[in-house]
């Protein structure tokens, strides 16, 4: 017992080590003065953790009572160490702590340890808390919310995407998403309108994540109304995540004309299994007279990955009938990085009489 009171905090964190170890429930008293006063934040988190495998109502008890210490250091260790162990009892004294608590620190320690502990029944108490005057605890107690996962907090989570706090707005966002149930989802498509880009950006992204089909119309129309390039890049993507098979024409028009959204488009068309999007970008290849354009198709097509793309390239290669069409599939196969091609365009250059064919073939192979 004298080791954790020694001057040194390295003594000290291997005592409430070795005692938790040991499951030494005659030290849990001292251990929980350590956890709660001192001053070494590693010496406390070691002694919280031996507190939760010690696991005594003993210890709880006396973690409870420290929620109501004069001193604001203590009811904050008191707190995060009941989140530590993960007793539900701890709950409603931290609900508590959360309506009552002068001060903020341990407003938000409360929160934090409610989101691993808080029984489902006392959802509608944390829901009570979001008039808090704090945007700190608001944004605690929606993360909480979301950590649950209850549906029943999606009316007011739908509530709190209008607080006037952005991290408040932000967060309940991402709670939405974390519920998911159709309620939740909707309220997500929802919020691809809402007034703050934040939300808009944030709402788009969670879709994306969590492949939401459904979203592809609204996600389309943000695209063609919106003026924010930051926000259009976030809803590309998540078209491409969710594999929106209906936004490929859209896609590639972007990808092939918008220099700044080029890179974002290609990576969403390269997420979407289409074999619409191969034939669309092999066509450009071979027919657009822009030359950016035609690199650019080819790029995509390398990132996807998709064989048919080579096959039809290399017929056109080695067959077709026009000359540019033939020059045009070999700078498309060039983009590919891939020996077998590099072989194949080797090959087309021993074989192909047209000098322009061949001019094409030194061209890529040596660039």
């Amino acid at each position: 017992m004298n080791l954790m009171d020694d001057s040194d905090a390295s003594i000290r964190k291997n005592a409430v080590i070795h005692l938790g170890d040991m499951y030494a429930e005659k030290s849990a008293d001292k251990i929980v003065e350590t956890a709660l006063k001192d001053p070494n934040s590693k010496v406390r988190k070691h002694a919280a953790i031996a507190l939760e495998k010690i696991g005594s109502d003993r210890i709880i008890n006396k973690l409870i009572k420290g929620l109501n210490s004069p001193s604001e250091k203590i009811r904050s260790n008191a707190a995060w160490v009941l989140g530590v162990i993960g007793d539900q009892r701890a709950a409603e004294p931290l609900i508590e702590r959360l309506k009552t608590d002068d001060d903020d620190e341990v407003k938000e320690r409360a929160a934090l340890s409610l989101r691993e502990i808080v029984p489902r029944p006392l959802v509608v108490d944390l829901i009570e808390l979001l008039d808090d005057p704090d945007p700190k605890v608001r944004q605690r107690i929606v993360e909480t919310l979301g950590e649950i996962g209850s549906p029943e907090a999606v009316a007011a989570l739908k509530k709190q995407v209008n607080d006037q706090d952005t991290d408040v707005r932000w967060a309940s966002i991402v709670s939405l998403g974390q519920i998911s149930n159709e309620e939740a989802l909707d309220a997500l498509i929802e919020n691809l309108n809402h007034e703050d880009d934040k939300v808009k950006r944030h709402a788009a992204w969670k879709l994306g994540e969590l492949g939401i089909e459904k979203a592809s119309d609204e996600l389309m129309e943000l695209l063609k109304k919106d003026e924010s390039k930051q926000m259009k890049q976030h809803a590309i993507l998540s078209l491409g995540k969710i594999n929106a098979e209906k936004a490929i024409d859209l896609l590639i028009k972007i990808a092939m004309t918008d220099e700044e959204l080029s890179w974002h488009a290609s990576e969403a068309i390269s997420m979407i299994d289409s074999t619409k999007a191969v034939n669309k970008l092999v066509n450009i290849t071979l027919t657009d007279d822009n030359k950016w354009r035609r690199k650019n198709a080819a790029w995509i097509l390398r990132n996807i990955k998709d064989e048919r793309a080579v096959e039809a390239l290399v017929g056109v290669a080695t067959s077709h009938r026009s000359e540019i069409k033939r020059c045009r599939a070999v700078e498309a196969l060039s983009q590919f990085k891939d020996e077998d091609i590099r072989d194949m365009i080797v090959s087309i250059l021993n074989k192909d009489s047209s000098k322009k064919v061949q001019k094409t073939c030194r061209k890529v192979l040596q660039g």
